[in-house]
């Protein structure tokens, strides 16, 4: 029996009593918890915080209403998986701020299920605290960029939904042998290139309708080079993205809007107008995710290899590999450094991972195209297709995609940056975005004295910031 025949009540009162949270936890989530008797323990041990259930199985689901919220480790829909629901709930980084812990008699009865649910909890865990670790590293770098996006920007456009399909050309190797073909349906889509594919589509005379960027480090910059020479091409620019002065003032520009974030709330304060977007590890993902809202046409992607290759991992010509070449040398060769991209590809399996995990959303209009490439994986439920079979999808007429520029940038932009950054100083939500890292130490002290002195001090790194951005 799961609980006692004799006292049920009192045997949860003591699994409570037992239960410490070494920090300042926000959620408290329980591993079946079975018929639930620990609920109102836990709530009265715990004033305030949400309390949370992992489902085993269906057998206790009439006690599922003394939670806030409960998780299921098995679903018939692939679309809600425990995994999955996690990821929906908590967001990139409410897990750091849960405790959980397990009934211990259902911990025996369901010995392997509970293995299961422990470590898909342990993968999102490590996963939360990476991008912890990256929005720690880079974070202050998005928002300079956001303003120098704001000082320099010129020219900003939003896109005109239509009926057009689209194209979307990613640069893993298997680009290279679809080029031949992309130049005999280009007239028939509307070609959006990622960053990386941009030089490999012009050095073969394609030139896309759209390239789209959302990396904020500085080596995403090169590969946006070629818009120096080649002019015309808009760029689609999530206000964090890195790009060089002179292509933001040069190029049209379509600003994207993750609806959160303080560069977000920048380009709204500024009245510049944007094109919203979803946030995502890889550009791949945002811009798939953008085409299918500026079109009801199907959305074909090429070069979405997302597994590393034997050579190159990228069509060539690549920026990066071309500035790699003028410093390689006999005690770091080429050959060193391609093998090294190619074992150092982890990255790769996560955007996998994603784009499979989600793919039901996407596989009705989404198809990864290629001439007869063989790939060494698949995308879930999104289909492999060939160009024989894109083409038969090819409508003989449709509603263009317009991208329309606005009125150039407001004189009063910079203005209202700098006003927007000043009223930020105090604001937490700014200050857990600047130092993610910090915040999260400060949120989950349990010590009220120590927790306030933790909070002056990133206010005080919060003023000290925003005086060099508005001196950028």
């Amino acid at each position: 029996m799961i609980h006692s025949a004799y006292n049920p009540q009192n045997e949860a009162k003591v699994f409570v009593q037992n239960t410490e949270i070494p920090f300042k936890a926000q959620t408290l989530v329980i591993l079946e918890p079975g018929l639930s008797y620990c609920a109102p323990f836990f709530r009265e041990k715990f004033p305030g915080i949400r309390l949370c259930a992992v489902r085993f199985t269906n057998a206790f689901s009439e006690a599922d209403t003394l939670f806030d919220a409960v998780f299921h480790l098995f679903s018939a829909d692939e679309r809600h998986t425990f995994e999955a629901e996690l990821q929906a709930f908590f967001k990139e980084d409410g897990i750091l701020y849960a405790h959980f812990a397990q009934w211990l008699p259902c911990a025996k009865i369901f010995a392997e299920l509970s293995d299961i649910a422990w470590a898909v909890i342990k993968k999102q865990l490590e996963l939360s605290q990476t991008i912890l670790n990256t929005n720690g590293y880079f974070s202050k770098r998005w928002l300079k960029n956001a303003v120098a996006f704001i000082r320099n920007g010129r020219h900003f456009a939003t896109i005109e939904r239509g009926t057009e399909p689209v194209l979307i050309a990613a640069s893993g190797t298997s680009l290279s042998s679809s080029l031949y073909e992309i130049q005999k349906i280009r007239n028939r889509v509307f070609l959006i290139a990622v960053s990386s594919a941009l030089s490999p589509l012009l050095h073969h005379g394609i030139t896309p309708d759209l390239v789209i960027s959302t990396d904020g480090g500085y080596w995403a910059k090169l590969h946006l080079t070629a818009l120096l020479k080649q002019h015309g091409i808009p760029l689609a620019l999530s206000a964090e993205g890195a790009a060089f002065s002179k292509i933001l003032s040069q190029s049209t520009i379509v600003p994207l809007s993750y609806r959160d974030g303080a560069g977000s709330a920048l380009l709204a304060r500024c009245g510049i107008p944007s094109f919203s977007a979803e946030r995502n590890g890889t550009v791949s993902g945002t811009a798939l995710e953008a085409a299918l809202s500026m079109t009801s046409g199907p959305v074909f992607l090429c070069g979405l290899d997302l597994a590393s290759a034997r050579g190159f991992q990228h069509t060539m010509p690549n920026a990066l590999d071309t500035q790699n070449d003028a410093v390689a040398g006999r005690l770091c060769t080429k050959e060193t450094r391609i093998t090294r991209s190619r074992f150092n590809a982890g990255a790769l399996a996560v955007y996998e991972a994603w784009f499979s995990r989600e793919s039901s959303r996407f596989s009705a209009r989404a198809f990864r195209l290629s001439a007869g490439f063989s790939y060494a994986n698949t995308l879930g439920s999104i289909r492999d297709i060939d160009f024989s079979e894109a083409k038969r999808m090819l409508p003989k007429s449709f509603t263009p995609i317009k991208i329309s520029c606005s009125e150039a940038k407001n004189a009063d932009a910079q203005q209202n940056a700098r006003r927007f950054l000043k009223e930020k100083q105090h604001d937490e939500a700014f200050i857990k975005e600047c130092f993610p890292i910090e915040y999260l130490s400060y949120r989950r002290t349990g010590d009220p004295t120590l927790a306030r002195e933790q909070l002056l001090a990133l206010q005080k790194k919060a003023c000290a910031f925003i005086t060099t951005l508005i001196g950028i």
